[in-house]
């Protein structure tokens, strides 16, 4: 089971019922190597894609996520495209949004995600903390309850 730690001490501790899958797609190797490493180190079960073409390719075969993390400047075939992708096949599932640009960028890219109805939880700048991740995962419905 995997297990977030509270923001502060006064919070109780939740726990989410069983292990999320998150997909992360960013065109940084890097980046997404140390992401993998951190989130599996609490049992999150992590598919990780540097090609977004291939992610959605997964989504399409029907590919499981609780959370998709997506950078939104990518080479070739960017996370807004990408976006525009998951809506034609109708594909909704809770999306945050990060990017390593302007922040500006970031908030009006999520602002306009959210007006086309996209669910998305959490928008970010890269790199960021995995426990973010945590923290979006236990803010998700059916996902979380409090500790007994």
């Amino acid at each position: 089971m995997h297990t977030c730690e509270p923001k502060t001490s006064k919070q109780p501790s939740l726990h989410i019922s069983r292990n999320p899958t998150v997909v992360v797609i960013d065109d940084d190797i890097d980046l997404l190597s140390a992401t993998e490493r951190r989130l599996r180190q609490d049992s999150i079960n992590i598919l990780t894609f540097s090609n977004a073409r291939k992610a959605l390719s997964y989504l399409l075969a029907g590919g499981v996520a609780d959370l998709l993390i997506l950078d939104i400047t990518m080479p070739e075939y960017d996370g807004v495209e990408f976006l525009t992708d998951l809506r034609l096949n109708r594909i909704n599932l809770p999306i945050a949004i990060m990017s390593g640009w302007f922040v500006e960028t970031l908030n009006l890219t999520a602002q306009l995600a959210r007006l086309q109805g996209f669910n998305v939880v959490g928008e970010f700048e890269k790199p960021f903390d995995a426990k973010i991740v945590c923290e979006i995962l236990n803010k998700l419905p059916g996902r979380s309850s409090n500790a007994s």
